[in-house]
């Protein structure tokens, strides 16, 4: 065992400073309160005005809590559902364990959460106790069970941190909560950008740019000058194959797999990072302006998704719909389109019950609305441009969740000391 640097000692918990303390949950709290499900049976119990939370409404916050239903006085007097008073810790101690949050009013919990009432003697800021909780990772360790991890009260009650002084305690509470208030900002940042998004696709992609008169049509109210088409009438379609999971590598020739247009790509790709250095016969190859659309998937409004190509030579795999146009068509204008305004016409082609396909055949006659092909490029780079200030903040809150970690890290432990 190395030898342990002045200033601070060997505990149960490991190095920490010399006068912070190892304490108990119970050491700490007046009280550990649970809560209950009150019988689905009976209405009079529901549709109250009382917040009655559980792990799925818990967003992980320390100054908010939502609830999605609420239950009546008459369902806490027979259930065993407890009413919290306001700031106290909530902490699951089933499914999601160590999530938690500091209620800000009154609140039921349900049987999977517990409630702990400082006493504070030894903490007076339950703000630092919840982020302690939040990085205590070895909590999920002490969880039993086969499918659903839970901790009894005992555990929980015998749980071991280290404790610093009051001051420290506040300035560290204080730290960790104003990079959270930074992470939550950034999340509000990224939700209203994408609502804005959402709302410029509904107006450009029916409205279009600065016209004045619309023409009635089958896929609704559209500018004059534009005009529907389906798809077999400015393009041709082939299918993709020859590549798995298996085949990929880091090196090699670019490639994208069907499972990758749900969960890698947006309405648009700029750059591939999946490579192959299988050799492939007869490969389908992707160009740049080339529509991706999957052929299989889970459900019907799933594989209702498209994904513009932006780079030359890129191995498509199987289960993708490769559309090439051979009209003057932008391919970022056409995969907004289907992501947004034809998504749920597109998802009633789709066939199957476990499993949904789209075919070709069935593609060739969907229709789409097309403006001049200079309007297409413009109504595209404006939802580029929201789109690259949406990666922008999401990148930002990345680097902010990696920030509190860290500091979780340092700064609840000791091994960076904060200035009273």
């Amino acid at each position: 065992m190395g030898e342990v640097r002045e200033g601070y000692k060997m505990t149960e918990l490991g190095v920490v400073p010399s006068e912070w303390e190892v304490l108990t949950v119970d050491d700490i709290a007046n009280k550990i309160v649970g809560g209950g499900t009150p019988s689905r049976e009976n209405e009079s119990f529901y549709n109250g005005d009382i917040p009655w939370v559980t792990v799925k409404d818990m967003k992980g916050s320390f100054y908010q809590e939502d609830a999605q239903e609420f239950i009546t006085e008459a369902a806490l007097k027979n259930s065993a559902s407890n009413l919290i008073e306001p700031n106290n810790i909530i902490v699951a101690t089933r499914i999601a364990l160590g999530r938690g949050f500091i209620n800000t009013k009154e609140v039921a919990i349900n049987q999977d959460l517990k409630a702990i009432y400082l006493n504070d003697t030894k903490v007076k800021n339950e703000y630092f106790l919840y982020w302690y909780l939040q990085n205590a990772e070895f909590i999920k360790g002490l969880g039993s069970g086969s499918t659903v991890k839970g901790i009894r009260v005992e555990q929980l009650k015998s749980l071991q941190l280290p404790i610093p002084n009051i001051g420290e305690q506040q300035k560290i509470a204080s730290i960790l909560s104003t990079v959270d208030e930074q992470v939550d900002e950034t999340e509000q940042l990224i939700v209203k950008t994408k609502e804005l998004k959402k709302g410029l696709m509904q107006q450009l992609l029916t409205k279009g740019i600065g016209h004045t008169e619309f023409k009635q049509t089958e896929l609704g109210e559209i500018p004059n000058e534009w005009e529907i088409k389906d798809l077999i009438d400015i393009g041709t379609f082939s299918k993709g194959k020859g590549i798995a999971k298996k085949d990929l590598s880091d090196k090699g020739m670019p490639c994208i797999l069907y499972g990758q247009l749900y969960t890698k790509y947006k309405e648009r790709i700029d750059k591939v990072t999946s490579y192959t250095e299988i050799e492939v016969k007869n490969p389908v190859i992707g160009m740049k302006n080339d529509l991706l659309i999957p052929s299989s998937g889970e459900t019907a409004i799933d594989i209702a998704t498209a994904s513009a190509l932006n780079v030359d030579n890129i191995y498509i795999g199987g289960d993708i719909n490769l559309f090439t146009p051979f009209i003057e068509v932008d391919s970022n204008f056409l995969s907004l389109q289907i992501n947004s305004t034809r998504k749920s016409e597109l998802a009633k082609l789709a066939q199957g019950s476990s499993v949904y396909h789209l075919y070709s055949s069935s593609l060739e006659n969907f229709s789409v609305v097309l403006p001049s092909l200079e309007e297409q490029q413009k109504i595209a780079q404006i939802l580029s441009t929201v789109d690259e200030q949406i990666d922008i903040y999401e990148q930002e809150k990345v680097k902010y969740e990696e920030l509190k970690k860290g500091l979780m890290q340092q700064l609840l432990t000791g091994q960076i000391r904060v200035k009273i």
